[in-house]
């Protein structure tokens, strides 16, 4: 079997970024209390850090020559989804027990869940309550 490198890896990660696009957070049951898009919602971003960056062709001048920029190259191991809700967010209606915490590649209810994590279950009873979820997933996974 052939062993992937860490260029790949970085690939994986980047594939992530692009087209994991939703969290959906649940109660301690499993059903849907709200789902957010990443980076789109205000309450969902994409929170790990990367150290290292790679050189591309990000477009071209009016003479036809490339226009060379920097990206972040994802070579964090340890990818973070960080979801902040509040009892006075307009999608929530109170109380309400979360629980669970899933990535989702489309927004839609089905089968398309590539991530899944249980919590202790928090119950949201007014307005002036807050709940934090970092949803944190590793690629490759280490295994100790």
């Amino acid at each position: 079997m052939a062993e992937l490198k860490a260029d790949g890896y970085i690939d994986l990660r980047q594939y992530i970024l692009d087209n994991w696009k939703y969290v959906e957070v649940m109660s301690d049951t499993g059903t849907k209390i709200v789902r957010l898009q990443i980076g789109t919602d205000q309450r969902a971003k994409w929170t790990h850090t990367t150290t290292a960056t790679k050189r591309v062709i990000i477009g071209y001048n009016s003479f036809g020559e490339p226009m060379y920029g920097d990206v972040p190259l994802q070579d964090n191991q340890e990818m973070e989804v960080t979801i902040n809700l509040s009892g006075a967010d307009s999608d929530i209606t109170l109380p309400k027990t979360f629980g669970k915490v899933a990535l989702k590649k489309e927004n839609k209810d089905g089968t398309d869940t590539v991530s899944l994590e249980s919590f202790s279950p928090f119950t949201m009873s007014n307005t002036g309550d807050g709940l934090t979820i970092k949803h944190k997933i590793q690629v490759p996974q280490v295994v100790v």
